[in-house]
């Protein structure tokens, strides 16, 4: 367990930036900060605040939302592409359900609204410190137990439950995401509780949602090696908490969280025929991005290779209104593609376009079903878990 002492003196070597349009708020924030962090800089905008995390990354970044020029979420964003690890704590002025999404789904490690507590700022800077001591602690372990780090290694279930043990202890919060039909969530939660095989961690309703219909989560920390999969055994509301219990961790080659585009489970109307050596297969749509399609059709391991290049077919339902009425008509699409991943039963064709017309089209279909799978979303929440 951290103290306080050590928190302290952990503050002082840790590098802070704080953005803020408001010159009064950002004069108050500049002081209040400088009384515990030795570096701390200002920004007046999220544009500003952007380039001063190139120049000086900083450990923690403290910003508003509504902002000139770039706002806090954008910018944050973009942080987090450049380092999934810096510390980003959202003060906004908006208890808005849409930015707090939004904030989630970005990554950001904290959000508090204004007016601003000192105790509640101060909590989580704490806890945004507290998980960058432990971060720096657990990676200086590693790096002197084992000097092979090009690969990923069995980890063993005392090892799992270590690192569980550390994040309850400090009350650190573990990312937990979860996805519905495609659709991505990430959110923070905590673990409440340690059993023999398994953990209890406390979550949001939209998590919980979600979680329930995939049976299963992924679990991010930086003292995880990789983004850990999980099995759901049990989700329960206990007063005003949804409560999940979970088991069977194992580290994931690649996670839904590093995904750079939308990836989406399409209506059972949406078809393709897949074409290769002018031979047609049947094949049946698992998901769509706006760069690949996953597919499954039988026999797949001994019929493609992959390299192999293909033809797709797509056809596509489109809504048509007019002045009297709306209609629906089929779109045909033709595109060229090359199988880069064969699991069991699926493919994984990467494609290319004939024109910017009908890539168009799949980005317009793919927003109008990430509209539907939200409104899908909303009606379950309704609903209750």
């Amino acid at each position: 367990m951290i103290n306080n002492n050590s928190l302290n003196e952990i503050r002082k070597k840790l590098k802070i930036l704080c953005v803020e349009d408001d010159p009064v708020t950002r004069q108050r924030m500049e002081l209040y900060l400088k009384k515990y962090f030795n570096t701390v800089y200002v920004a007046t905008d999220g544009a500003e605040g952007l380039k001063r995390y190139k120049q000086n990354k900083p450990d923690i970044v403290i910003t508003d939302i509504m902002m000139p020029n770039l706002n806090g979420l954008d910018m944050s964003d973009e942080i987090k592409k450049l380092n999934s690890y810096v510390k980003v704590l959202v003060i906004s002025a908006h208890d808005d359900k849409e930015y707090l999404m939004r904030s989630l789904n970005i990554g950001v490690d904290g959000y508090i609204t204004k007016p601003i507590k000192t105790n509640e700022l101060t909590e989580a800077l704490n806890r945004l410190i507290k998980s960058i001591a432990i971060s720096n602690d657990m990676k200086l372990s590693k790096e002197i137990k084992h000097t092979d780090t090009h690969k990923i290694e069995e980890q063993t279930k005392e090892d799992f439950f270590k690192i569980f043990q550390v994040l309850k202890e400090n009350d650190l919060v573990i990312k937990t995401i979860s996805k519905f039909k495609g659709l991505i969530l990430s959110t923070n939660s905590l673990i409440e509780e340690i059993k023999d095989d398994k953990i209890v961690i406390v979550c949001e309703k939209l998590q919980a949602t979600m979680a329930k219909s995939e049976k299963n989560i992924i679990l991010h920390n930086e003292l995880f090696k990789q983004d850990v999969f999980a099995e759901i055994t049990t989700i329960s509301k206990q007063k005003n908490k949804y409560v999940l219990e979970i088991k069977n961790f194992k580290y994931m080659l690649s996670s839904p969280s590093a995904r750079e585009e939308v990836r989406l489970i399409p209506k059972e109307d949406f078809l393709a025929s897949l074409f290769y050596k002018s031979k047609p297969y049947h094949v049946k749509v698992v998901d769509i991005s706006l760069k690949a399609f996953s597919l499954t059709s039988e026999n797949i391991l001994n019929t493609f290779n992959i390299g192999d290049e293909v033809e797709l077919k797509l056809i596509i339902p489109k809504k048509q209104k007019t002045i009297y009425n709306e209609t629906t008509f089929n779109l045909y699409i033709n595109c060229k593609g090359i199988i880069t991943k064969i699991d069991e039963d699926k493919i994984v064709v990467f494609t290319s376009y004939k024109n910017q017309s009908d890539k168009n089209e799949i980005n317009t279909y793919l927003v109008s079903r990430q509209k539907e799978i939200i409104e899908e979303l909303k009606t379950i929440l309704l609903q209750g878990i």
